[in-house]
């Protein structure tokens, strides 16, 4: 049996510089830049979470998804699924 630990963040597809949640609504391109900058040139669909560290609320990382939130998106990582 294969498992992966549960995240605490928003669900993300990420191919290039482009992201979006499984519904196909878009991530805004500035609340990710930080994590597309060293991911833009693979030529892959990625799926992971994206989320703020250190065990946050689930509210706290929606509000740095949804909106550009200076000194908090940029904390956003970006967990891959194998």
């Amino acid at each position: 049996v294969h498992v992966q630990p549960k995240y605490n963040g928003q669900r993300m597809l990420l191919k290039g510089a482009e992201g979006w949640s499984r519904g196909g609504k878009d991530i805004i391109p500035g609340v990710i830049k930080h994590i597309t900058d060293s991911t833009s040139k693979l030529d892959v669909t990625l799926d992971g979470e994206l989320m703020l560290p250190g065990n946050v609320l689930l509210q706290e990382t929606m509000k740095a998804t949804k909106k550009y939130v200076p000194g908090t998106s940029e904390k956003l990582v970006y967990m891959v699924y194998d």
